[in-house]
C-alpha cells in the first residue's frame, strides 16, 4: 500500500507516540529498564534481528573491542545471535557495530586539527552512540560534543541508558539533547541519522535538511523511506549539499534504501 499526505502523516504520528509512550514507561520503572531489549514494541521499531546475518559477515573478522561491546550489549537483556571470540553479541548491536565503523573509516579523513562535534537525528535508545564512543578510543578519535535531535520522552530513555553505558569516557566528551528542529550553529561538523530521518513525512523532512543539514559540512544517513522511494527529499539533500555522495544501503535491508554522505 502506498502512504502519502495526511495518511501517511498520521501513521509516522502514530507510530512515534507508541515509541515515546513505551520508553517513558520503560524509563521510569528499573525493572523493566532492565528487560528493555525484549520489549516488543522497542525490538518493533529497531527492525528485526533476523537481518544481522549481512551485517555480522562484514565485521565478524575485524579487530574490535568485542569484550567491551559485549558488555554494553548486555544492558537491556537483549536475545544473543552470535558469539565472536567467546562474546555474545546481538543483532541490533552488530548493526550499530557495522555503521560505527564505516563512520570512523569516512572520520580518517576529517581534519585532525579540528573539535570534532557530532550530531545525531533520531537517537533510537542511543545504542549507536554508546557503540560509537566504545570505538572511538580504540581508533585513537575523540567527539568533544554529541548532540542528539528526539522527542524529549525518547531522550529521557536516551539519557537514562547512556548514563550506564559511557560511564567510562572511552571517547565521547560530552552528551547534548537537541528540541526537535532546534537552531544549531557552526559548532557541529558531522551528521549522522540511521533508520530515522528517512521515514519522517516529508515536510518535516524539508524543516531537518533546510535547518539542520545545510549547515553540517560533513555527515552520513543511511536513508530509510517507507512505502516507495522518495526523490524530492533526496533532492532537497543534493540542493543544500552539492557535493553529496549517494548509493544503496550496503547491506540492503529495503527496496528503497539509500547510503548518503557528503
Amino acid at each position: 500500500m502506498q502512504y502519502n499526505g495526511s495518511n501517511y502523516n498520521d501513521w509516522v504520528n502514530y507510530e512515534y507516540d507508541l515509541w515515546k509512550n513505551e520508553l517513558k514507561k520503560l524509563s521510569e520503572d528499573p525493572e523493566l529498564f532492565k528487560n528493555f531489549k525484549q520489549n516488543d514494541q522497542v525490538k518493533r521499531m529497531l527492525g528485526s534481528s533476523d537481518l544481522f546475518g549481512p551485517f555480522f559477515e562484514r565485521i565478524k573478522d575485524k579487530d574490535l573491542p568485542w569484550k567491551k561491546i559485549e558488555k554494553i550489549d548486555q544492558i537491556g537483556n537483549p536475545t544473543h545471535v552470535v558469539d565472536v571470540n567467546g562474546c555474545k553479541i546481538s543483532g541490533i548491536c552488530l548493526r550499530y557495530l557495522y555503521y560505527a565503523d564505516k563512520v570512523l573509516n569516512e572520520l580518517k579523513e576529517f581534519d585532525s586539527r579540528l573539535d570534532l562535534n557530532m550530531l545525531e537525528i533520531g537517537g533510537g535508545y542511543g545504542g549507536f552512540a554508546s557503540v560509537l564512543n566504545c570505538l572511538l578510543k580504540f581508533a585513537n578519535k575523540q567527539i568533544d560534543l554529541y548532540g542528539i535531535f528526539d522527542l524529549p520522552e525518547v531522550q529521557d530513555f536516551q539519557n537514562c541508558y547512556l548514563a550506564r553505558t559511557t560511564m567510562h569516557n572511552y571517547g565521547i566528551n560530552d552528551f547534548f539533547f537537541l528540541k526537535v528542529l532546534t537552531f544549531i550553529g557552526a559548532d557541529f561538523n558531522y551528521l549522522v541519522s540511521f533508520y530515522a530521518l528517512g521515514e519522517f513525512p516529508i515536510e518535516l523532512k524539508k524543516q531537518y535538511i533546510e535547518n539542520v543539514i545545510a549547515k553540517v559540512p560533513h555527515g552520513f544517513i543511511v536513508w530509510n523511506p517507507h512505502f516507495g522511494s522518495d526523490d524530492e527529499g533526496v533532492e532537497l539533500i543534493k540542493r543544500v549539499q552539492p557535493n553529496v555522495q549517494i548509493t544503496k544501503e550496503d547491506p540492503l535491508t529495503a527496496e528503497f534504501n539509500l547510503e548518503i554522505k557528503w
